[in-house]
């Protein structure tokens, strides 16, 4: 992994001297990856605060990341991490395609396998039969990683607000919470984080991105009391959704 950037704060990256953070800000919280050994067994945490760090310099190198599992776990643990480098990311702003890794000389991991056969939704983020993956079209040209998360950036915004006229969220709402919005459009819950997942992975050197839709039953606490009410809102959130699906066709394609 050659410099991908954990946060919109902390930028990672591998140089010769071990795996580095660059913490633009005053913080506490910079230990994102703690088991984390590199060749020489260094980690630095670096202030960026009055430079900015040019991500054309980053060089790409190696590191190993230890796990410890009993035994009996460790194909589970394994797929999980995988999975997690393939469809997701560490530290802040996963979801938003911060983070991202490759693991090498592995195979990749089949959603299918993973799938939950059960009909519904999970009461949580997982795989079920609800999934959706869309992919960057092959003939949109993403030579680096920071143009394929560009580029997703654009498609996802432009979704969203195609939901909704400007300054008003009765749709949007349901994509993700806590979202701003005139009075009496406050989304049904405080917070609730989004069912999607953007990602860029790397193959045969170019850089392919992805949107992973994880949906999940909408509401499952006592912030919403009623049961017709959990129902309501969860038919919204699904319709909206489908329709933010609709949006991310017009520039991505599905796979799978």
């Amino acid at each position: 992994i050659l410099g991908f950037i954990i946060s919109s704060k902390i930028f990672f990256c591998i140089s010769s001297g071990g795996l580095i953070f660059f913490n633009k800000m005053r913080s506490k919280r910079t230990n994102v990856i703690t088991r984390a050994k590199t060749k020489n067994n260094s980690v630095f945490f670096i202030n960026q605060r009055k430079s900015r760090l040019n991500i054309d310099e980053i060089k790409r190198e190696n590191f190993d990341i230890i796990i410890n599992t009993p035994e009996e776990f460790k194909n589970e643990v394994e797929n999980a991490f995988l999975l997690l480098s393939q469809f997701g990311g560490v530290g802040a702003k996963a979801r938003n395609g911060f983070g991202n890794f490759k693991v090498l000389n592995s195979e990749q991991v089949e959603i299918k396998n993973f799938v939950n056969k059960t009909a519904g939704y999970p009461l949580h983020t997982a795989f079920s039969k609800n999934n959706r993956l869309f992919q960057i079209p092959d003939a949109i040209e993403t030579n680096n990683w920071y143009s394929a998360l560009g580029y997703l950036g654009k498609v996802y915004k432009n979704a969203r607000d195609k939901l909704d006229p400007k300054h008003y969220i009765p749709k949007r709402k349901y994509i993700a919470a806590p979202l701003r919005g005139e009075r009496g459009q406050r989304p049904p819950l405080k917070r609730r984080t989004k069912s999607y997942f953007l990602h860029v992975k790397e193959d045969n050197n170019k850089f392919i991105g992805q949107i992973l839709y994880l949906p999940s039953i909408y509401c499952d606490s006592d912030e919403i009391q009623s049961q017709s009410q959990k129902d309501y809102h969860h038919i919204k959130f699904i319709s909206n959704c489908n329709e933010f699906n609709d949006n991310l066709l017009e520039k991505m394609e599905e796979n799978g």
